[in-house]
Parts: structure tokens; sequence; C-alpha cells
């Protein structure tokens, strides 16, 4: 452990070029999660048989794009919020890696809790069980 805080691999964590590639890295599988495997959902407004059809016929595949950008958002870009005041040589402000750490934490916290509810819909595959009040977007 004293070699990574003094040695060689201390520059790893101070090198922006990987907080650079895990924003990257979290962008893209952002999109290829939300845009191209989730699809576009039913719109706010749509019917209740218009909400179950699409869920129906794509429930596995928005679940999957849901599993991958929320991986995207936990394993690329909660380290790429903590680590970037580092990148950007603020050590000497620490309110800002507080203030960065937390807003992304928070983004992920929100935007986790906002997806459960369609998933639910979306693991029933907009199945008839489901009350007309729990498939409403």
């Amino acid at each position: 452990m004293h070699r990574l805080a003094n040695g060689r691999w201390a520059g790893l964590l101070n090198n922006g070029r990987w907080v650079g590639l895990l924003g990257i890295g979290w962008f893209v599988l952002f999109l290829l999660g939300a845009a191209v495997l989730q699809g576009e959902p039913p719109p706010a407004g749509a019917t209740v048989a218009e909400v179950r059809a699409f869920f129906h016929a794509h429930g596995t595949r928005y679940l999957a794009g849901d599993y991958v950008a929320g991986c995207a958002f936990m394993l690329l870009l909660l380290p790429c919020g903590a680590l970037l005041p580092r990148a950007l040589h603020l050590p000497d402000r620490p309110l800002c890696s507080y203030v960065t750490t937390g807003a992304v934490a928070a983004l992920v916290t929100v935007g986790g809790t906002a997806t459960s509810f369609l998933d639910a819909v979306a693991m029933a595959h907009g199945d008839a069980r489901l009350d007309d009040s729990t498939v409403t977007v």
C-alpha cells in the first residue's frame, strides 16, 4: 500500500487521461444502454394498452439497456466524478471535490430510483396482472 501511495503507481490517479477515459466510457455505455438497447419507451400520456404492448414486446431488451446504463453510471461515472477535481489539479479546493462527488452520487441515486418504476413494468412484460395505475407512464 505504501508503494501505491508513494511509488510509481501514485501518478495513476493523478493522470487526467484516466478520468477522461472514464467519462468517455460512461458516455459510450450510456448511449448503448439507453438509446440503442432500451429504445424509445412510450411517451408520457400513452394509453395503458400502448405501454403494455411496448413492454410485452421489448421488456427484456429494455431491462438489458437499463442494466448497461446503470453499470455505466455506477462503474464509470461515479469514479470519474470523484477523481475529476484531482485530475484538474484542484487539491487546494476540497470543497470542489465534495460537491462534485456529491452531485454525481445524487444523480446516480435519483436516476436509479426513477428508472425502477418502468423496470418493474418491464420485468412483468406488461402483464395484465399489473394494475392499470402501475402501468401508466
